[in-house]
């Protein structure tokens, strides 16, 4: 499975989904001669003839032809059930199922929809054509913990959405004005039935709005700053004005969907000044306040001050590692400032990559800074950082990676026989000193002819997954909390014995439904993991090859 595939599994574990999903317990079905078509991957080999091709505890599977668990425990599986895009079906959730080893069986009934079209309007212009929107809908409701169920659709004159009945939505329209100048719309719909609506939008003029100017201290005044970014976001959750750039007076207009008290954010452009991105402390009356008060018609804020020096400086790194130079290799330059008077939050990051030669060139503030180079995961260099390095001019700095740790093992089947070509990928959440929040990053290798991977490896903590080749006949293998240490980690893998989950796919009239992609999922702990996939074929069967443990 390609890393693309798997990060979109790992989407769709969190923003599929999108309906109650009824399941019936059946027995076998017929053999069919396409049965195999039901995999949505290559299906598997031919692994037996009869239990007694297969280890002991083991049993012939009657139709694929693989060993599979004649026992195994009760337990419990999430199912995701999604239809291709031009069906008009609506995907499905379903939380917990009990699933039976001693029966896997279970039919998949995707839910009713409803199909919502209309245009989008703005008050005062109602002999104008729709206005261009986009459209978002997010269920209100959760079927699997931290998951939603959505659906989106850009329009232009007009939309059409597909909707599951009777679901609660929170629909959200972007319809941005010539000049940028409109805020985002939520609203909550339902509908039981096929319905034609039209959304108005209030006037612009109607909006209430923030205009103010950002400043930097220069000497004993302050000057304008243009081409920085100002945006504003309601402090009870309850929306986001406008973003607009500064002018040449350092001038800004935003808009704001309601009144209420907004936090004002700074942050600069690529093209603009160097900035840190922080929140405002704003001056009101004789105090000074985090959220500014925004009523009807136009709010005029006071100077907002930009901290930190005015004076930029040009900074080369060059990473190296083993004596060469690293190319594309993530260097990020971060210092923050503490919280004053007339700001809170002050960051200043800027990230470049390195070129041939190794070098990155950033664009900073003279300050005091954090330098972290993170090569891609295919190189053996580990990420670095240098610590509180003092620029002031233009500057050159060399930073030198440490080899990254080997992750080692090998993996086996349940009977313990070499499992080659299987996919092992270290997952591990971690901080993005770019942004300030967290990035996934995967180091992934192979198994050899003799079962054994090498995967070089930052320091950490990881999920590993293990999927060997669908033509295995093998199910997939997660191990979570697996550190990383300097020296590196071993873990053998002994992947647990192939239970085979299968049944079909009905639509709401109770037809099978053919390219239905249906994914099972682990909901253990509270932690969701794809565990493998099938595809409905013609006669809207489908199998998935699960671990029995």
């Amino acid at each position: 499975m390609s890393s693309l595939r798997r990060g979109w599994l790992v989407m769709l574990a969190r923003l599929l989904g999108l309906g109650v999903l009824a399941f019936v317990l059946v027995g076998c079905g017929a053999a069919s001669s396409e049965a195999l078509s039901g995999f949505g991957a290559a299906p598997p080999d031919p692994q037996c003839e009869t239990a007694s091709d297969c280890s002991a505890g083991l049993e012939c599977h009657g139709e694929l032809r693989i060993c599979t668990v004649q026992k195994a425990p009760t337990r419990s599986i999430a199912l995701v059930a999604e239809p291709q895009p031009e069906s008009a079906l609506a995907p499905s959730h379903q939380g917990v199922v009990q699933l039976d080893p001693a029966n896997p069986v279970v039919d998949v009934v995707l839910p009713r929809t409803v199909r919502l079209t209309g245009r989008v309007r703005v008050m005062g212009n109602a002999l104008d054509a729709s206005v261009e929107a986009s459209l978002f809908a997010i269920a209100e409701e959760e079927v699997i913990p931290g998951e939603v169920r959505a659906t989106q659709a850009n329009v232009t004159n007009d939309f059409a959405l597909v909707l599951q009945a009777g679901v609660s939505y929170t629909l959200t329209i972007a319809a941005p004005a010539p000049d940028g100048g409109r805020p985002n719309y939520a609203t909550t719909i339902q509908y039981s039935e096929d319905a034609d609506m039209t959304f108005w939008l209030p006037a612009l003029s109607s909006l209430p709005s923030l205009r103010g100017r950002v400043v930097r201290a220069v000497g004993n005044g302050t000057a304008p700053i243009a081409d920085v970014r100002v945006s504003a976001a309601a402090e009870n959750g309850g929306g986001a004005c406008t973003t607009a750039t500064t002018g040449k007076l350092g001038d800004f207009l935003i808009r704001c969907p309601q009144t209420g008290n907004y936090a004002i954010a700074v942050r600069g452009t690529e093209d603009g000044p160097v900035v840190p991105s922080f929140h405002a402390r704003l001056l009101y009356g004789t105090s000074r306040v985090d959220a500014w008060p925004v009523e009807d018609g136009e709010n005029t804020l006071t100077d907002i001050e930009v901290p930190g020096s005015a004076t930029e400086a040009n900074v080369s790194v060059q990473v190296f590692f083993g004596g060469a130079a690293l190319q594309s290799t993530s260097v990020t330059a971060v210092t923050t400032w503490p919280d004053s008077d007339t700001f809170r939050d002050a960051t200043l990051r800027v990230t470049a990559l390195t070129d041939r030669t190794g070098t990155a060139r950033l664009r900073v503030l003279e300050a005091t800074y954090d330098l972290h180079a993170i090569p891609t995961t295919e190189e053996a260099g580990a990420s670095g950082v240098k610590a509180s390095v003092s620029v002031r001019g233009d500057a050159s700095q060399t930073m030198t990676l440490e080899p990254r740790p080997i992750a080692t093992g090998v993996v086996v089947d349940s009977a313990g026989t070499p499992v080659p070509d299987a996919r092992v990928a270290f997952r591990a959440i971690v901080a993005d000193p770019g942004t300030g929040g967290t990035v996934a990053r995967e180091f992934v290798g192979q198994s050899d002819e003799a079962g054994a991977y090498a995967v070089p490896i930052d320091r950490g903590t990881y999920e590993l997954q293990v999927e060997p080749l669908s033509e295995s006949g093998l199910p997939s293998h997660v191990q979570r909390g697996l550190e990383v240490g300097e020296s590196g980690l071993g873990v053998d893998v002994a992947l647990a014995p192939a239970l085979v989950l299968e049944g079909t796919g009905y639509g709401p009239g109770s037809k099978p439904v053919e390219r239905v992609d249906v994914h099972a999922l682990d909901i253990r702990d509270g932690v969701v993991t794809a565990l493998g996939r099938g595809r409905t074929d013609a006669y809207g069967r489908y199998f998935i090859i699960l671990p029995a443990n």
